[in-house]
């Protein structure tokens, strides 16, 4: 399952909700959703067996550069990365996770750093620059992915 996470309306946090658009018309037969919110993931952590998160970043290196995480076997960096509307975040879903006994035998994520939030902005230039570089290194390493 490959979930993009963001706001559409919000400059690069609709990066996750592009990405997913763009890998859905690469792989139309791929499980893939857009999530507006974080909390969204909650309800596929038990059903997926490999789960891959799309989402913009912040704190991770320059402008448009590309990160990638296993995070059942790495330590997210001190970084801002799937922030809810309810102050729900990455490492409080990841803990969460693991006290329900809900973690997938994979879970990736790939991001953009971005840096433009702003309400009714689009993508930053240097994150739509490197769109399509994101979701081909997407498809390649997520090929093995089990099924639904």
């Amino acid at each position: 399952m490959i979930l993009g996470i963001g706001n559409q309306l919000r400059g690069d946090d609709g990066l996750g909700p592009q990405a997913a658009l763009l890998i859905q018309q690469a792989k139309p037969q791929w499980p893939v959703r857009q999530l507006s919110d974080l909390s969204g993931v909650l309800d596929y952590l038990e059903e997926s067996a490999d789960l891959c998160l799309l989402d913009c970043l912040q704190g991770a290196g320059p402008v448009g550069s590309l990160h990638s995480f296993d995070l059942l076997k790495q330590t997210l960096p001190p970084i801002r990365v799937g922030w809810s509307s309810h102050g729900f975040n990455l490492p409080a879903l990841l803990g969460l996770s693991r006290h329900l006994g809900q973690q997938p035998r994979r879970l990736l994520l790939f991001g953009l750093e971005g840096a433009c939030f702003a309400i009714g902005q689009g993508l930053s230039s240097p994150v739509a620059a490197n769109l399509e570089t994101l979701c081909r290194r997407v498809i390649t390493e997520v090929q093995d992915f089990k099924p639904l």
